[in-house]
């Protein structure tokens, strides 16, 4: 059995500002079109999974001036609100080994 796919995740404070800072910094440099995918698995957290991605988006695109594009975007930026492991970035999933070949 080998891994499918891998993403490199930063962990951040579980708090909306330390996850907006971490967005902006990992979002420099980048090209193109972008969008933000929040998933808020901890109901507790104190904003929405809606209001995580606007707030996000736009420091975004008033730090770079990136444009918008959701449903294709050029970059796509997740954010994870975890139970036990706080926040979690990252930019996408890449392809792993996905297990060995004989041969």
């Amino acid at each position: 059995m080998g891994i499918a796919r891998v993403c490199r995740a930063v962990r951040v404070a579980k708090n909306p500002d330390a996850a907006i800072t971490t967005a902006v910094a990992l979002m420099a440099g980048k090209e193109g079109s972008f969008a933000v995918r929040a998933r808020r698995r901890d109901k507790r957290f104190a904003v929405t999974s809606a209001e995580l991605a606007t707030r996000i988006g736009a420091r975004v695109q008033q730090e770079y001036g990136y444009p918008v594009n959701l449903k294709h975007p050029d970059t796509a930026l997740f954010v994870e609100v975890d139970q036990r492991e706080g926040v979690r970035l990252h930019r996408g999933l890449h392809p792993g080994r996905a297990g060995c070949r004989s041969g």
